[in-house]
């Protein structure tokens, strides 16, 4: 990719000149929404038996915009610039949706609708970038490994857990800000799919939030057909002093949720748990702003 690119330096903005649509037609802002999640229902797999199923009402929100590329009156890639919310008063979007048909990968789509999205959202042009697998050849903002662990409803223990608001969460983090600073990118409208937990042991706490993914993993076992849905952990506050073992029990207590699968960090979990499986490593990219405080283990990254 010749896009994204970590700034060092915060004055410094990125100058990139319009290409060609490698296939002719311009791109151009979704207008069918439900053929653009057909789309990524059917292309945008990271693993052959998981699906994309994201509804559409949380496909375009408020403040989202998503491009989309035809050749000849066919979808063949999209690109979604997603509002996550604010850190230190200036917005950070994500780009994700980012999904090229198969039979056009390789011939320079992407680059086409990144540099499509530079011109675009210059007035926004702070983004956060995903990228999971091999990394790309530039520094990344934070990098680390995801791990996952399958839910067995039958003997769920979150007994130290308890479900609350978005609102007490908010004030919660506040609160930690002020003594122990973390990166913290939240919408201060609740996010319909975030669900706060709080864990508490003893003097210590843990903060989190669990997302739906909007991913499903389709299995066939004993010619029965399963279909898992799948959430993640994308907000981990944690108060000082904790030891790996209560962060393991935390961890565990924590997915406990209506997923069937769960996916977060591997650092909030012990090295010697056998409860998690590894999945791989994943890296975030920032675009035209970085943070001045760096990730450690308590941070919130709403998506």
């Amino acid at each position: 990719m010749v896009f994204w690119n970590t700034i060092w330096n915060p004055y410094t903005t990125i100058k990139r000149s319009r290409i060609a649509s490698p296939t002719g037609s311009p791109a151009q802002l979704a207008t069918n929404l439900e053929e653009v999640q057909q789309f990524l229902y059917n292309h945008f797999q990271m693993h052959p038996d998981v699906v994309y199923t994201i509804p559409l009402h949380a496909l375009q929100q408020k403040e989202d915009t998503i491009l989309t590329v035809y050749d000849n009156h066919t979808l063949i890639a999209t690109i979604r610039y997603h509002f996550i919310g604010t850190y230190e008063s200036t917005p950070i979007h994500l780009v994700d949706c980012f999904c090229v048909h198969p039979s056009w990968r390789g011939k320079g789509v992407g680059d086409y609708l990144l540099h499509e999205l530079h011109h675009m959202m210059q007035s926004m042009p702070c983004a956060l970038f995903l990228k999971e697998g091999r990394p790309l050849p530039i520094v990344p903002f934070y990098q680390g490994t995801y791990v996952y662990r399958e839910i067995d409803k039958r003997h769920m223990n979150a007994s130290n857990v308890t479900i609350i608001s978005n609102e007490t969460a908010y004030r919660i983090m506040q609160i930690h800000q002020q003594f122990q600073p973390f990166v913290m990118i939240y919408n201060h409208i609740a996010t319909e799919s975030a669900r706060w937990k709080l864990y508490r042991s003893g003097i210590h706490h843990v903060l989190a939030c669990i997302q739906d993914t909007y991913q499903t993993l389709n299995i066939t076992r004993m010619k029965s057909h399963v279909t898992k849905q799948m959430g993640w952990i994308t907000s981990w506050i944690e108060s000082p002093g904790i030891t790996d073992a209560i962060r393991d029990d935390a961890s565990y207590q924590l997915s406990n949720d209506v997923f069937d699968m769960v996916w977060m960090n591997q650092i909030h979990t012990s090295n010697a748990s056998n409860q998690w499986k590894t999945d791989g490593p994943f890296y975030w990219y920032t675009y035209q702003w970085v943070p001045t405080i760096s990730i450690g283990r308590s941070y919130c990254l709403l998506q």
